[in-house]
């Protein structure tokens, strides 16, 4: 009889619930830039202190991804983005009830901790049930969850701000993760099925290691030209006075939309055109609109810009994944993103919204922002080095 096989169906299943799980899990990182602008307000923070305050929930992701690529193997993915979003769940209602700083810097680490554990757990599970002439299809589909989540959290901050206020803004956000918990409890594979199927493509052995350095680097300029630069926006609109908390959310929310297209465009075409051509103009147009968020004023310019780098940026992720994935085993997939995660996720996503927010208060955001800019050029050589050595 036709129809869909037992094998397909969980594969669909799997990308179902990992979609929705990165959807939350993106959504959480975004939302806290959101609403630092009522946050810092409510505890009289300085734009450092505000940076600082993304910067630990980064950190946490940062590092946290390579222990759980090490643990992979011995725990299984299923288990580990169980306890990863449950503990990211209970410290977004921890964080909502702190009134310290200090406090809060905790628990926006430790929830941190719990989101990066995700990653290179899920894009193990889809590469163990997709095979290769797919897989860049398939982990763009899954990472279309990544801009859907960069806007529906700044999205769900801007529209609730009003009502709820940060504190509540958070404190609900803590139950989507709790039934993502569950859902995974019953969806997702035990240790050791994850590979039967159709998906145990072969890939090939550890990534060189002369490539960990210009990847890291690679990865780190973007994140810093993107999410580290847009991560800032809102404290930057609200700060010189050019809209209020919950518009500075709305606009970096919906002006997030445009990356589902990024990603869904970047995984097809780095299946037929070829991922390393792809990834440099990926890079490239990534950095010139980076310069039209950064220094254009706000209007229509500013606002075209943040879309472009918004689709472009999105598409450098699914990409990048899908390039590691084709040269390495399975065995060696999720260690390798974990160690890709989290050096270029202490050197984008911690850094840069604290060194952002450092030079904002010593010689104003103009200035701060030449960083991400910088940043989004230089990844330039980085990317065509990869493609020399991988072509």
């Amino acid at each position: 009889m036709g129809g869909i096989s037992h094998a397909a169906r969980f594969g669909y299943a799997i990308l179902l619930i990992s979609w929705f799980a990165w959807l939350w899990n993106f959504s959480y990182r975004m939302m806290v830039p959101a609403l630092l602008p009522s946050i810092q307000a409510s505890l009289s923070l300085s734009n450092w202190m505000a940076g600082a305050l993304v910067g630990a929930l980064n950190l946490g992701y940062a590092i946290s991804a390579y222990p759980s690529g090490l643990c992979s193997a011995r725990f299984g993915p299923r288990n580990i983005i169980v306890f990863g979003t449950a503990l990211s769940a209970a410290f977004a209602f921890l964080l909502s009830i702190s009134r310290s700083y200090a406090a809060m810097m905790i628990f926006a680490f430790a929830a941190g901790l719990g989101l990066g554990v995700y990653l290179p757990q899920a894009l193990t599970l889809l590469s163990e049930h997709y095979g290769r002439r797919r897989r860049g299809t398939i982990i763009g589909i899954h990472e279309t969850a990544a801009p859907m989540g960069q806007m529906a959290g700044p999205l769900w901050a801007g529209a609730m701000l009003p009502s709820l206020g940060w504190v509540g803004c958070l404190r609900a956000w803590s139950l989507p993760g709790a039934l993502i918990a569950i859902a995974f409890l019953m969806i997702a594979p035990k240790r050791g099925d994850g590979g039967k199927g159709a998906g145990k493509a072969a890939g090939g052995g550890g990534w060189p290691w002369g490539l960990y350095l210009p990847t890291i680097l690679l990865v780190s300029f973007v994140w810093s030209a993107n999410l580290g630069l847009i991560s800032m926006i809102p404290l930057y609109m609200v700060r010189s006075s050019l809209a209020d908390a919950a518009f500075a959310a709305f606009l970096m929310g919906i002006t997030r939309f445009s990356g589902v297209l990024g990603q869904l465009a970047g995984g097809l075409l780095s299946d037929t055109i070829g991922r390393l051509k792809v990834l440099m103009a990926i890079v490239l147009v990534t950095a010139i609109s980076t310069v039209g968020v950064a220094f254009a004023p706000y209007g229509s310019v500013m606002i075209a810009s943040m879309l472009v780098q918004a689709m472009a940026a999105s598409a450098f992720f699914p990409v990048t994944y899908a390039a590691i994935s084709d040269n390495t085993s399975p065995r060696d997939r999720a260690k390798v993103i974990g160690v890709v995660n989290t050096s270029s996720g202490l050197l984008g996503g911690v850094l840069s919204p604290m060194i952002i927010g450092y030079l904002a208060d010593t010689s104003g955001f103009q200035t701060a922002f030449l960083y991400p800019v910088v940043a989004g050029f230089l990844a330039c050589p980085f990317v065509l080095h990869l493609r020399i050595r991988l072509h």
